[in-house]
């Protein structure tokens, strides 16, 4: 009701429409977060409204209220540093595809574009690193070398060479740059 009221009423309606369009396109489950967390996403959201759609991917992809809702933290690179200490304490170092398969699924290019399991893999592999942060400032971006699968990977026949914490954005504007992605 509050946002019908805001939509119609509000100082600002079409941009209010707009904004609730991006709550609901990069939507986070409100229970599987913490309320600061998708409190302070949502004014993320708010922030990049009026700036290119390849800044507002990157910066709803990274957000930790997106890591948590899609178990990013958890994600780990099978060759990370942190791998081999895994192994000692029993656990598995793995990756989790969900954010992945969301970024190329749903925010972007959609399985018509014909991308494989080795690309939402590769995609997976550049997201290993980002996760929670351990402060209390959530408008922070996190990145941790320390989990991140170190190499080069290739996503949709491109090698992303750049420095680790780098990669992430490269593949976000040139997702959003793809034609595919505004075909969409």
């Amino acid at each position: 009701v509050t946002r019908g009221l805001d939509n119609v009423h509000g100082s600002a309606p079409v941009f209010n429409r707009f904004w609730h369009f991006w709550i609901n396109y990069f939507a986070v489950n409100t229970e599987a977060c913490e309320g600061e967390l998708f409190g302070s996403y949502y004014l993320h959201i708010r922030g990049n409204l009026t700036g290119k759609f390849q800044d507002l991917l990157y910066n709803t992809v990274w957000h930790p209220a997106m890591q948590e809702f899609l178990q990013n933290s958890e994600s780990t690179g099978p060759n990370s540093q942190v791998a081999p200490h895994l192994r000692k304490k029993g656990k598995i170092p793995a990756i989790n595809e969900n954010l992945a398969r969301e970024l190329l699924e749903l925010f972007t290019l959609t399985p018509a574009a014909g991308y494989t399991q080795d690309d939402v893999n590769n995609v997976a592999y550049i997201l290993t690193g980002y996760g929670r942060i351990d402060n209390d400032d959530v408008n922070d971006e996190y990145f941790s070398l320390a989990n991140n699968e170190p190499g080069n990977h290739k996503v949709l026949g491109k090698a992303y060479k750049q420095p680790a914490s780098k990669r992430l954005r490269a593949l976000c504007i040139d997702l959003a740059k793809d034609p595919r992605t505004a075909l969409h």
